[in-house]
């Protein structure tokens, strides 16, 4: 007779990005926890006394956070990846700049088709990290993370 493995968790994957590409939060009675039991994403304020117990029993568990520097990096091979180089220098510029993200989307707007290729691979690569994650604290997942592959065609130039 052989055991069931660990049930799957539903994931509100929107929800769980939202926290993920967030900032860190200094005040630990707001940051992401996820409850492994229901999917639900919550935070020590809302559990009240209830946190330490579930902490220490493992029903709970501190969603990650992208940190700045990762932020950065993931933008700037997006910026590499660029085939429109002058799109790829103003988008390094922009990440030079006082303030890179406002600066970074603020570059991308002009070029519509850019601005969706780049939140496309940030939730792809984004939702894979959390799905990483996931599973080395041993929650298997459903839905998994959609992987999607889109093919941007760019319209013909033709010289008059």
């Amino acid at each position: 007779m052989t055991t069931p493995g660990p049930a799957r968790l539903y994931i509100e994957w929107q929800r769980l990005l939202d926290v993920y590409q967030g900032f860190a939060t200094t005040d630990e009675q707001l940051a992401g926890w996820l409850e492994i039991d229901s999917g639900t994403i919550t935070c020590p304020m809302f559990m009240e006394g209830d946190f330490e117990r579930r902490k220490v029993e493992g029903d709970v568990i501190r969603i990650p956070v992208k940190s700045p520097e990762m932020q950065i990096s993931q933008r700037q091979q997006f910026a590499d990846s660029c085939c429109d180089r002058n799109l790829g220098a103003a988008l390094d510029d922009a990440l030079r700049s006082d303030n890179p993200f406002f600066s970074f989307d603020e570059t991308l707007e002009a070029v519509p088709i850019e601005a969706t290729r780049w939140r496309e691979e940030l939730r792809e690569a984004d939702q894979l990290a959390l799905e990483r994650w996931l599973s080395r604290a041993g929650v298997l997942v459903e839905p998994t993370a959609a992987v999607k592959r889109t093919v941007i065609e760019f319209p013909l130039r033709r010289e008059s």
